[in-house]
């Protein structure tokens, strides 16, 4: 979709992008396009669509591990 768009509309069609896609992938497909987005972007990157990119990210419960039996040394 990208492809087609130049200048602003491109700019304008990643920002509306990120704003639906906000906390709700996983850390893998933020990693993607931050990796990708100045490939596929080019000059239309700026500082607010940086800052959605490090917000995708889906917030994850804290898991911790049951220590079941203490080791002896």
């Amino acid at each position: 979709m990208l492809r087609t768009l130049y200048g602003k509309a491109r700019r304008d069609a990643a920002i509306k992008w990120l704003t639906d896609a906000q906390q709700t992938c996983s850390y893998g497909a933020r990693i993607y396009v931050q990796n990708t987005m100045n490939r596929y972007l080019g000059g239309a990157v700026n500082r607010r669509i940086k800052l959605l990119s490090w917000t995708l990210q889906a917030p994850e419960a804290i898991q911790t591990q049951v220590i079941t039996r203490k080791r002896e040394i």
